[in-house]
């Protein structure tokens, strides 16, 4: 029967599914669907083959043979923390962070002429919210996986209630920059810190809305590293998590190493008034991503409300900074547009046809992939969700071009595609397996050879190699 997976005995772990065992002089040689780590650890232990039919235990009777680990695996922590730091700050160039680094370039411009050292402490204490927000996320990870919930990176995303929150954040952020936007009841004084509050919030809460929306993306090298800390121990975690969140903030980090370089930053003057409002621009496109994002994850309703909700929230905030005729009206308003969304629930939407252009693909599933590999076919998986920028571009530049549909029919490829926009837990486990903690994620199955992982931005030539191997 179909080979379910394998475990070590008495406990609730898979160590992989079994695709193939051959026979050998000195034993049988096992082909896993995925890298094994510690394989003395793994296999010091009886482990048992589940399959449909039923199952098997087996023992190893001879220890394993010492494998020579290579420099980068001698150093695999030091090199983890390095592409960590370096992705971290890849990600300040990713479209999802662009906004934040307006509202950075904003705040450098404006306090220009401030003392060296007080600009040095606010970028100390943006640098402290990134950083306490990533130890929170890193905290977050670690509980859910001591109680066995699989979450990956960009995960709330795939969270209607989240994504309708940033929307009203970015919609009135937008409003701020362009028009002035007052806020001015006390449970709405943190977005306004953003902008018109005291310094010390300013930066602050720049740090901590730049980790919010540079979640949901995954910058080259940042995949692996992210990957090894979801199946790492806390302290690790805690490591990984720490990298990261110095090279988001590294670009502002290099103020503080040399403050002479505050002097070539621009004086404030008029130029000021237009440069926020071209600010604006981004948050606005921003908000307008997230609705998108949004009608993928829930319903039309649920949609519905939110857009009214925000409209309200707007038209709330204008009447509570006016004079006291319309502010409590004002702040009437808001109470009623804050939890209109959470009048109905989330209903799951439907999925679309299944094709990219004319390129016919199924749906994941590990019995699925595990059915098609004892067939012997190629198997191009592609991890996705409609919230990761960096997929789209690569579904749209690469996968769904006519070149590609004519080397997947050359080669009889079957595509397989796993969308990650609302939770699945069967992808977090693909994604686990290869210890990636996000999308997007390509791999290429051969029959008998081990899977190929593509890079996160693959060319034609990486696809066509991997395929015609």
């Amino acid at each position: 029967g179909i080979v379910r997976g394998v475990y070590p005995e008495a406990k609730n772990t898979i160590i992989g599914s079994l695709i193939q065992v051959q026979s050998e002089k000195k034993g049988s040689r096992f082909h896993f669907d995925r890298p094994i780590n510690n394989l003395k650890k793994v296999f010091s232990e009886p482990f048992v083959i589940a399959g449909s039919n039923g199952g098997i235990r087996i023992r190893f009777i001879e220890g394993l043979p010492d494998v020579k680990t290579s420099f980068i695996d001698q150093y695999k922590i030091v090199w983890i923390l390095f592409s960590a730091l370096v992705g971290g700050f890849i990600l300040n160039l990713m479209p999802c962070v662009f906004p934040v680094l307006s509202l950075k370039a904003f705040a450098i411009a404006r306090n220009a002429s401030l003392d060296k050292s007080k600009i040095q402490a606010e970028i100390l204490l943006y640098a402290l919210g990134i950083w306490i927000s990533m130890i929170l996320l890193a905290c977050l990870v670690s509980v859910s996986r001591q109680i066995g919930i699989e979450i990956g990176w960009g995960f709330q995303l795939q969270s209607p209630w989240f994504v309708g929150g940033l929307v009203y954040l970015f919609t009135t952020l937008g409003f701020m920059f362009f028009d002035g936007l007052r806020i001015n009841v006390g449970f709405s004084g943190v977005g306004q810190s953003l902008l018109k509050g005291s310094p010390k919030k300013v930066a602050f809460f720049t740090g901590v809305l730049a980790v919010i929306v540079a979640s949901p993306c995954t910058a080259p090298m940042m995949g692996v590293a992210m990957g090894y800390a979801m199946g790492s121990n806390a302290l690790v975690t805690f490591l990984v998590f720490s990298a990261l969140a110095l090279g988001l903030a590294l670009p502002l980090l290099v103020f503080l190493v040399f403050p002479s370089l505050t002097s070539y930053l621009p004086r404030p003057g008029p130029w000021m008034n237009t440069f926020k409002k071209v600010l604006a621009v981004p948050l606005f496109i921003t908000a307008i991503w997230l609705i998108w994002i949004l009608i993928r994850v829930s319903n039309a309703d649920f949609v519905a409300l939110v857009l009214i909700g925000t409209l309200l929230f707007i038209l709330g905030l204008r009447l509570q900074s006016s004079q006291k005729d319309g502010a409590w009206f004002g702040i009437l308003i808001i109470a009623i547009a804050v939890p209109l969304p959470a009048i109905i629930g989330n209903i799951p939407v439907e999925n679309p046809a299944n094709k990219i252009n004319e390129i016919e693909y199924d749906e994941y599933s590990d019995e699925l992939l595990q059915s098609l590999r004892q067939d012997g076919d190629i198997i191009f998986v592609n991890m996705t969700a409609d919230w990761c920028i960096t997929c789209k571009v690569t579904e749209a530049s690469l996968l769904s071009t006519k070149r590609v549909n004519a080397l997947f029919k050359r080669y009889g490829v079957r595509w397989l595609v796993g969308d990650w926009t609302r939770y699945n837990p069967e992808i977090t486990r693909f994604l686990n397996r290869f210890d990636r903690i996000g999308v997007p994620l390509y791999v290429v199955f051969h029959p008998i050879k081990d899977p190929i992982i593509l890079s996160q931005i693959p060319s034609y030539e990486d696809l066509e190699r991997s395929i015609s191997r």
